[in-house]
């Protein structure tokens, strides 16, 4: 296991540093291996589409596996049962390792000794990571060797923090004083232990008395008028993006006076506003119930034009234009301006970042990390920084004036669907690609217990499934 930056992962300098070791690791021809990779490519959607590449598949194809936070977690949880199988022979990891996560590695390589936290933490996070090395044998009552691998540079820094006692803080982060100056995080801190933490809408009092003294009527009622079609569900993305550019704008400024209403301060920066603009799409395909690997795909052909790509290609193959000139034009077209994911609210995050550089070609864009910046929209923008907020004040308004049109629009908001039944599976823990597969095999659902129809005994022959729903059994 080599921990590494997540940036070096990025940015793929370590394809280069580590060549000579990826070298050495021939294609997988064991079937058993094979159908972990296969897993991991239809859930990614790279299976059968030359357009995708993705290093973390072709790495893994010689036994070599990538391990971050920003892969999704269905993904990486098909990653560690093919590491535990003992199918890999080198782990590309960053910090998610030292939480642990057991994989058992011979070797720990650390490359990254850019520890996070104070000295004693940075000093635990050494050792927990240094007892990743030597978990391989599956013997019982066998004592294993594991081996550390540290570059010359860091061997003092590394011999002095081994040597160090650490120890845990007796006091909570809690009692610690909250810095004035990142306000956005009082509220929830103050919450927790004064016990005024409203569990049902997920937030603080404090924050849902900022929403109910924010008179948003105005934004909620346009968004109602205008989100939502007239069957009552919010648009998909083909008719957001038909909506006139104003009306558009119009919509991303209520969505953002909304979501800025529950905070400490009057504005966002404009890298926070641009992270919000672009999870509206990724919203909305999750809302049509898209699965992860349609979402990337649609966002991927979005960013690289697909568009205009295959207006080329016709007009090649009608002769309109020439060979010469269709690979000049495709030259030139470069890649959509995305701002990368950031959570919300960071008032340092003051200018938008972008996802690719304004000079990359449309033919050069890096597929994984279309799928790791699409996961952290998913995971880090909608689930912890946008849903609960943005839901509760349309809840609210619900409250106060019965438009059921805003209780609708809360459900997809925070659930991605207004299904009753789907959203007590989300509440239990099922994923949207799951619930596709378990919901016509449930009898009964509320928030004491799933009752299964009699025919789940089929769904369940297949050990994925099983897995998926054993502890409701």
């Amino acid at each position: 296991m080599i921990y590494i930056s997540k940036s070096k992962i990025y940015d793929g300098s370590f394809l280069t540093s580590f060549a000579d070791y990826i070298e050495l690791c021939p294609q997988l021809t064991n079937e058993n291996s094979l159908f972990y990779i296969n897993k991991l490519e239809e859930f990614l959607g790279t299976k059968g589409d030359r357009e995708k590449n993705s290093i973390l598949i072709y790495l893994m194809k010689k036994g070599i596996v990538i391990h971050h936070g920003s892969i999704p977690l269905k993904a990486r949880l098909i990653i560690e049962e093919f590491v535990n199988g003992h199918h890999a022979k080198i782990c590309f990891s960053t910090s998610t390792l030292i939480q642990g996560i057991n994989m058992p590695f011979d070797i720990v390589w650390i490359n990254n000794f850019s520890f996070t936290g104070d000295e004693d933490q940075k000093t635990l996070n050494l050792k927990n990571l240094i007892g990743r090395a030597g978990r391989t044998t599956i013997e019982n009552n066998y004592f294993d060797y594991g081996y550390v691998i540290i570059e010359k540079k860091n061997k003092k820094l590394f011999t002095e923090r081994l040597n160090k006692e650490s120890s845990l803080s007796i006091t909570s982060n809690l009692d610690n004083k909250t810095d004035p100056n990142n306000e956005d995080f009082i509220d929830i801190v103050e919450a927790i232990k004064n016990d005024t933490f409203n569990v049902d809408l997920q937030l603080p009092e404090s924050q849902i008395t900022r929403i109910i003294n924010s008179n948003l009527d105005s934004e909620i009622l346009f968004i109602l008028d205008n989100f939502l079609n007239k069957q009552l569900e919010p648009l998909t993305v083909k008719e957001y993006y038909k909506l006139e550019n104003n009306k558009r704008k119009k919509i991303k400024l209520s969505f953002e006076n909304i979501y800025k209403a529950h905070l400490r301060r009057a504005e966002l920066s404009k890298g926070e506003k641009n992270v919000l603009s672009t999870s509206i799409p990724i919203l909305l395909w999750q809302i049509q119930g898209k699965s992860f690997a349609e979402i990337v795909s649609l966002r991927y052909a979005f960013l690289s034009e697909k568009d205009y790509r295959r207006k080329l290609r016709r007009q090649l193959l009608a002769k309109e234009i020439s060979t010469k000139e269709f690979k000049l034009l495709l030259s030139k077209k470069k890649v959509r301006f995305s701002c990368i994911a950031e959570s919300l609210p960071n008032k340092s995050f003051k200018q938008p970042v972008p996802l690719f550089s304004q000079n990359t070609n449309v033919l050069d864009i890096d597929f994984d990390k279309v799928i790791y910046d699409t996961y952290d929209y998913i995971d880090k923008v909608l689930s912890l920084s946008i849903k609960d907020p943005v839901s509760s004040a349309f809840l609210l308004y619900y409250q106060k004036t019965k438009d059921i049109r805003a209780k609708i629009l809360s459900n997809y908001l925070k659930y991605g669907t207004n299904n009753e039944t789907e959203i007590w599976l989300i509440k239990y823990g099922f994923s949207f690609d799951e619930i596709e597969e378990v919901i016509k095999y449930v009898e009964k659902i509320d928030e004491t217990e799933i009752i299964f129809k009699s025919n789940i005994s089929e769904f369940i022959e297949n050990p994925d499934n099983f897995k998926m729903v054993k502890r409701y059994l």
